[in-house]
């Protein structure tokens, strides 16, 4: 009797689970998940991978605007052998590279300071860090799938096709707690990856979070350039 209870009630929790549709991943479900979005552009962390042999390409530059008055930008390259700090404040720009500090030429608002943080980056746009632009990109994507973890959510999909079908660039939405937290740009073979080779070959990826903790020398070390 309690075999029999056991095998249906394994029956009823298969039936149950076939019941379960998965959503369909379309511009409705789309513009659903991004209406629930929040994005902090407060911390982002940017990096550049190209694992070309011809043109490698590392590079890490991390955005700590948490204080307007005083933004932190770190740069780390390795196949430029580049790293080294930036700090904006409303009257100078400093440089550890020369250990120099220059007259701050944008003014002090948002517009200004993003502007400053621009001049002094290479991977930065602020346009494209928006929530409006991610929509409309993500909307425009194919092949898109929705996948859930314990850790995040992913929207993934393809943005084209390279002419000669055996590269395909990729956009991934990493969502936690309602939160846009990674956006991922990847360029990929046409395989599935596996343990032993991986089908990346490019991409640059943006996470908008406190990565690290970013210090800056005392101010009193810099000379006016």
């Amino acid at each position: 009797m309690k075999k029999a209870l056991l095998i249906s009630l394994i029956i009823l929790g298969l039936l149950l689970g076939g019941c379960r549709t998965k959503p369909t991943i379309d511009a409705h479900f789309v513009s659903e998940l991004f209406a629930e979005l929040d994005l902090d552009t407060n911390h982002i962390f940017i990096n550049r991978v190209n694992t070309s042999s011809s043109h490698p390409i590392d590079r890490v530059e991390i955005i700590n605007r948490s204080d307007s008055q005083a933004i932190i930008i770190k740069v780390i390259d390795t196949v430029l052998n580049e790293d080294y700090a930036i700090l904006i404040t409303p009257s100078f720009i400093y440089d550890t590279r020369t250990m120099t500090k220059r007259v701050n030429p944008y003014p002090n608002t948002e517009v200004g300071r993003e502007a400053a943080i621009e001049a002094n980056t290479t991977l930065l746009d602020f346009s494209i860090i928006e929530l409006d632009y991610y929509l409309d990109l993500a909307q425009n994507l194919t092949k898109k799938t929705y996948d859930t973890s314990r850790l995040y959510n992913t929207l993934r999909g393809q943005k084209r096709e390279s002419s000669s079908q055996q590269y395909y660039e990729y956009v991934e939405f990493k969502i936690m707690d309602d939160c846009l937290l990674e956006v991922h740009f990847r360029l990929e073979e046409d395989f599935q990856s596996t343990k032993k080779e991986s089908n990346y070959i490019s991409g640059i990826h943006f996470y908008f979070s406190d990565q690290m903790p970013l210090d800056f020398p005392p101010l009193n070390e810099f000379f006016e350039d």
